[in-house]
C-alpha cells in the first residue's frame, strides 16, 4: 500500500470528515510511520489493535487494522479503519486517468 499523507487527507475531506483536531482545532497531522526520519514523505502504515479474549480454556484474538493520525499540536490520536480506506481509496495516479 502506497498512500501518501496528502492523499489520505484528501480522501478524508472527500468523505466529509473534518480535518481539524477535535481537541484543539489544529489542522496539521502526522501519520504513524516506520521511519521517523521520513516525516516529509509520510505514507500510510497499517497498525493493529489486538484484543485477546479467554472463554474457558480457549483464548481467541481479534484485530482491527487502523490508520493512525497524530495531531501536530496537542498529540491527539485519531484512528480510521484500514479496511474501509483500502476498500474505498483510489490513489491519485495520472498514468491511470482516462480522458473524456
Amino acid at each position: 500500500m502506497n498512500i501518501e499523507k496528502h492523499q489520505f487527507i484528501d480522501y478524508l475531506k472527500s468523505r466529509g470528515s473534518s480535518i481539524e483536531c477535535s481537541c484543539c482545532n489544529f489542522d496539521e497531522w502526522h501519520m504513524l510511520i516506520h521511519e521517523v526520519d521520513d516525516i516529509k514523505n509520510q505514507k500510510l502504515m497499517p497498525f493493529s489493535i489486538n484484543h485477546l479474549c479467554k472463554i474457558g480454556n480457549v483464548t481467541t484474538s481479534a484485530a482491527l487494522d487502523v490508520a493512525v493520525l497524530v495531531c501536530s499540536n496537542c498529540g491527539f490520536v485519531r484512528l480510521h479503519s484500514l479496511a474501509k480506506i483500502i476498500g474505498d481509496f483510489k490513489p491519485y495516479d495520472s498514468d491511470n486517468a482516462t480522458s473524456g
